[in-house]
């Protein structure tokens, strides 16, 4: 279940914390992940009014995927926390009324809070803590450089006994 929704509606001031809070675009038998660019037709009324925010705002979505491509019109519990906070590189609207969108993913994003507007579903999200990652990524790397050193020295050291057993097999004719 998600961490909390707020019920809120349009007149809520979301300037404050426009860096943590993104309109939601779920989608249907695609994903986006972080560095991809991928092409979005939009069509559904709820999604293109959350294109439309974001469009007027930080040009960035909270994109995630539908867990099922049945449902018509998804509600938060029918999409997954974890999605990608993506960027719209580019818009084109259709005269049937939906939208082409170019987006690329930005990072990896996980909800912290739901929030329901009027016109479109928001969330505000944490991401990842990239110091952490990277302290840990570094720790994993020396560690192998470690391993790799010691099966260095144990390798020179096996390749010189196995000359030495094959020269002294030649040498003395042992079995």
């Amino acid at each position: 279940t998600w961490a909390g929704i707020m019920d809120n509606n349009a007149t809520h001031d979301y300037k404050k914390s426009a860096e943590y809070f993104l309109p939601v675009l779920p989608l249907k038998n695609l994903i986006t992940l972080p560095k991809s660019i991928i092409p979005v037709v939009v069509g559904r009324d709820i999604s293109i009014k959350a294109v439309d925010y974001a469009l007027n705002s930080s040009k960035e979505l909270f994109v995630t995927a539908q867990r099922s491509v049945d449902i018509e019109n998804p509600t938060m519990d029918d999409v997954f926390q974890i999605g990608t906070r993506s960027s719209i590189l580019q818009v084109e609207r259709m005269q049937n009324g939906t939208m082409r969108l170019l987006i690329e993913g930005i990072s990896r994003a996980e909800v912290v809070q739901v929030v329901r507007t009027d016109d479109f579903f928001g969330v505000i999200m944490e991401f990842p803590n990239y110091v952490t990652q990277r302290y840990f990524a570094t720790c994993v790397s020396y560690d192998l450089y470690d391993e790799f050193e010691t099966i260095d020295n144990i390798s020179s050291h096996l390749c010189f006994l196995l000359i030495f057993w094959i020269y002294f097999k030649s040498k003395f004719k042992f079995p």
